[in-house]
């Protein structure tokens, strides 16, 4: 059997797909939509996508790390340009990773009430990003020239 999210983040690494994966397996995909938000176009489960395609996962390149009393927020890059994430553990346990291909690395997060406030990009385009940690789905960015 594959070894599914929580084993493969252990050994530094998450599916290509663009997406929300879930401890728990379930994953939710995201599709661009317009006003600076993501709408999820599938929800499915890190099995299917591994049947699908089993050899799409990439090497995670963290880029830093938080930790915050209860919470440990590791994000960075991955292994093509644009490509970015940020992974949020609690209590030593994976909660869920976010994985996105066009939005580049994520430089800084931290934690603000129910929220995470983060970054990624570089030059031209920043990306201010804001992601509910229990719906992390919901998130919204705004795109900043620098």
């Amino acid at each position: 059997m594959e070894a599914g999210t929580i084993e493969r983040w252990k050994r530094h690494e998450c599916r290509t797909e663009q997406g929300i994966f879930f401890a728990a397996g379930d994953v939710v995909l995201l599709k661009e939509a317009p006003e600076g938000c993501y709408e999820s176009s599938v929800r499915t489960s890190i099995d299917n996508l591994v049947a699908a395609s089993p050899d799409d996962w990439f090497f995670v390149d963290p880029a830093g790390e938080e930790i915050i009393p209860g919470y440990h927020i590791v994000f960075g890059g991955g292994s093509w340009e644009g490509e970015g994430f940020v992974a949020l553990e609690r209590k030593g346990a994976l909660v869920w990773i976010l994985h996105l291909s066009d939005k580049e690395r994520f430089t800084s997060v931290r934690l603000e009430g129910r929220h995470l406030r983060a970054v990624s990009g570089e030059y031209p385009d920043r990306f201010s990003w804001v992601i509910p940690l229990d719906e992390p789905e919901k998130l919204r960015y705004k795109k900043e020239r620098v």
